[in-house]
Order: structure tokens, then C-alpha cells, then sequence
């Protein structure tokens, strides 16, 4: 298990919406957003910047940990790429503990 955190919750079926802004646009993670994202997560300089340490992990045991892990969501957490308009992926967002009795908005 390469990120245990993470687990637990089996895939909701319905897929999120595509978000487009006027520079970007939010769209479902795919796999072949996993080659970017090994990357950027074996980059010393990005890692730095992002505040993380650096991948260890081969590109194959990423691809299978990236595999499965699409499988895996939750009403309490989204995952998302962000493209640009022409379709370039640059990059990742996460939101997470969502509380579904209460909306943001009514804090």
C-alpha cells in the first residue's frame, strides 16, 4: 500500500463535473494523468516547493498504486486534474473532509 490514508471508501458511480474557469479547466482524474503526476512527485525542486518528500517508487509500482487508487473515492473527497484550455494537464487539487450536513456557505 503506498498511500494508506487514502483508502477505504469504494468509488462513487456518478463522476464529477468538469469545472471551466477562464484559464483553467477541473476535470476527473484519468490514468494517463499518471505519467505527469510521477513526475512532478520524483522532481526534487517540485517536491520542495510542495512541501513533500520525494517518490522512491519505481514508475510501474506508481502506475499499479495510481491503478488502484482510481477505483477508490468518496463523498468526503474529490480529486481532480487541472488542464488549461487547450487541454495541457498541469497540474492536481484535492478537496477533502467534506461535511455533508453542513454546506460551507452556512458556517
Amino acid at each position: 500500500m503506498a498511500f494508506p490514508w487514502s483508502r477505504g471508501r469504494p468509488q462513487v458511480e456518478s463522476a464529477p463535473p468538469v469545472i471551466r474557469g477562464k484559464k483553467v479547466v477541473l476535470r476527473e482524474k484519468r490514468l494517463e494523468d499518471a505519467v505527469d503526476d510521477y513526475s512532478w512527485r520524483v522532481d526534487d525542486e517540485l517536491c520542495r516547493l510542495d512541501a513533500t518528500t520525494r517518490l522512491r517508487m519505481s514508475y510501474n509500482e506508481y502506475l499499479r498504486y495510481a491503478r488502484e487508487e482510481m477505483g477508490f473515492s468518496g463523498q468526503w473527497s474529490m480529486r481532480f486534474a487541472i488542464d488549461t484550455l487547450d487541454g495541457k494537464h498541469i497540474g492536481n487539487c484535492m478537496y477533502y473532509d467534506i461535511d455533508l450536513a453542513r454546506p460551507s456557505w452556512a458556517s
